[in-house]
């Protein structure tokens, strides 16, 4: 057996959700491989919830409060559930100024984990609106696609449209009826705390998003 000062070897098998895999979890793994090049990564990104001793990952991203108290978990930072529509849509349909108000509007839907017509807003999600989706995909950034092209209004986490918005190509609505942040995190297995692979992993995830910063 290694101790947990031997160096990271072997393979490492790590998921997470599509878009934040491909933003902010490759961008770790790279930094690993070139840390500890004995060390090969697999990264798995699907947006559903994986199980990780049936799956074979050793680490998994949760979007999400935590239902599983047997995982260990190291939280990366936090993001919300979000209203978006583009300029062009908000011009020709006007803008939601209630989350009641949706119900006359276009809905573009995000068919990703914990996805649902019903949306809910507010602290501890008090408020919730009935949806009708016009369109829906199984692809955030499909659904960025068509909403920022004004086929409707969409909800998407905010890490996954906070691009788009800050380069004036979508707008935020309904933002004094958010809901409460959920937390980002990194889970394995307590047995697993050890692992130098893990640790190696773990490591550079925490000098990642020291700087990239993941916020509601």
């Amino acid at each position: 057996m290694r101790g947990e000062d031997s160096t990271p070897r072997g393979l490492l098998s790590v998921t997470a959700p599509i878009m934040f895999g491909r933003l902010h979890i490759l961008p770790v793994a790279e930094a690993v491989r070139r840390a500890h090049p004995a060390l090969g990564v697999r990264l798995t990104f699907v947006d559903r919830v994986t199980h990780l001793v049936e799956e074979g990952f050793d680490l998994a991203v949760r979007i999400g409060d935590m239902a599983d108290s047997s995982l260990v978990a190291w939280r990366a930072g936090e993001t919300r559930r979000v209203v978006v529509a583009s300029p062009d849509y908000i011009a020709r349909n006007g803008e939601p100024k209630t989350p009641a108000d949706l119900r006359h509007h276009d809905i573009v839907s995000f068919e990703g984990v914990g996805a649902t017509d019903e949306w809910r807003f507010g602290p501890q999600g008090r408020t919730s609106v009935k949806v009708r989706p016009m369109l829906s995909v199984n692809s955030a950034e499909a659904a960025l696609d068509a909403i920022e092209r004004g086929h409707g209004v969409g909800r998407l986490l905010s890490y996954q449209v906070r691009e788009r918005v800050e380069g004036g190509r979508l707008a935020l609505l309904l933002p004094g009826f958010a809901p409460e942040a959920v937390p980002v995190s990194l889970v394995y297995q307590a047995s697993r705390r050890s692992s130098p692979n893990i640790q190696a992993f773990l490591g550079a995830a925490k000098s990642y998003f020291a700087q990239a910063q993941i916020r509601a």
